[in-house]
């Protein structure tokens, strides 16, 4: 597993939260992601050690979002 944070612009409340959660569920390499508001990102924890995180970031911005950056988290 690879989990990666992912930086999000535009989210400005908990129904921005819930969009981005559940498109990334949705996502068939995310295992869990977690989306915080307040930090602006999602951390997101994929099946294998080789995400697809073009899926990750392209179910975001299908919800209207854009995706500053990402960076892998140390385990």
């Amino acid at each position: 597993m690879a989990t990666y944070q992912i930086s999000i612009d535009g989210m400005h409340c908990e129904n921005c939260v819930e969009k981005i959660q559940t498109a990334l569920n949705a996502t068939s390499s995310v295992s869990d992601c977690r989306v915080s508001l307040p930090d602006h990102r999602a951390v997101v924890t994929f099946e294998n050690d080789q995400p697809d995180l073009a899926a990750a970031v392209e179910a975001i911005q299908r919800q209207g979002f854009s995706v500053k950056g990402y960076a892998a988290v140390a385990s």
